[in-house]
């Protein structure tokens, strides 16, 4: 995990994520107007499948919106705590929903 333009992420240089270590598209070629904002650990990030079979691009092309992914694969709730707070500040426009998936917190 590194800090990238205030976000928490990846290793970009990895073949999974965009410019900002989150698996999606960047933040500059998504639809701000009609989105979804993904957040979390493992499931939402999902190396095992293509990003096509992932469940955040699923529920948003089922939906019809387009969406960006800030999971954590292994962040655990600061990462996705930290990563919420530094999007509304970034990102004036809210999503349509905020999707929320965290395997630690699942496991109690």
């Amino acid at each position: 995990m590194r800090f990238i333009d205030g976000f928490i992420g990846h290793d970009p240089d990895e073949k999974y994520f965009n410019s900002r270590g989150h698996r999606c598209k960047e933040i500059e070629d998504i639809d701000l107007r009609r989105y979804v904002l993904f957040a979390g650990d493992n499931v939402a990030v999902d190396y095992n499948n293509s990003i096509e079979k992932t469940y955040p691009y699923i529920i948003a092309n089922k939906l019809g919106l387009d969406y960006y992914n800030l999971a954590i694969f292994n962040g655990g709730v600061e990462c996705l705590k930290y990563n919420l707070f530094t999007w509304s500040a970034k990102i004036k426009q809210a999503p349509k929903a905020i999707v929320i998936s965290s395997e630690f917190l699942n496991s109690f």
